[in-house]
């Protein structure tokens, strides 16, 4: 139940909050959601760049030595219950691909990177006290499940926070741009 649990959560709150972020933003503070909405969609062409260029296999898929667990093929889960397989030449097989798709894309985390966006994103909105420590665990909790699941590296959570600076700087630098016209 531990694994199971943590594998539901990987799957899905990853894509609920950003656009309840983003839906939040849109409806109370329109030029506050402007500069969130082009972060986000810079932090993912930035994390396209770096998937391309620095393919990182995530630890479940380790080689069984290391003592990884494929916690995606063992605990329930709302996608497909194989365990992946990488041949011989270091590659997933064509099973593995055709179920997942890019199994080599754990740098960087974008669970970490749009948990912690969301934080960003709606913390001046937020009033309650204990709603704030509730959203301030979200990234934490993230960052827990990663681990936890196997399905990243510690550094490819730093590898998130990074492509969030980058994407929030790349925002910044577009505003700078509209202002200037």
């Amino acid at each position: 139940p531990f694994l199971s649990f943590w594998n539901i959560y990987y799957g899905t709150i990853h894509f609920v909050m950003p656009v309840v972020a983003l839906v939040w933003l849109y409806r109370k503070a329109p030029v506050r959601y402007v500069r969130w909405r082009n972060t986000i969609i810079f932090m993912l062409g930035i994390s396209i760049l770096v998937v391309w260029a620095y393919p990182l296999m995530p630890p479940r898929l380790m080689p069984a030595r290391f003592g990884f667990v494929d916690a995606a093929a063992d605990f329930f889960n709302f996608g497909p219950q194989i365990r992946v397989r990488i041949g011989a030449d270091g590659q997933p097989t064509a099973a593995a691909i055709r179920e997942f798709g890019n199994l080599f894309a754990a740098m960087p985390s974008l669970h970490v990177g749009w948990s912690t966006w969301s934080v960003l994103a709606i913390w001046p909105l937020v009033r309650r006290p204990w709603a704030k420590v509730l959203l301030a665990l979200y990234p934490v909790t993230i960052l827990f499940c990663i681990v936890v699941t196997a399905n990243h590296w510690i550094l490819d959570a730093v590898g998130g926070w990074v492509v969030l600076g980058l994407g929030y700087l790349c925002a910044w630098g577009l505003d700078a741009v509209r202002q200037r016209d």
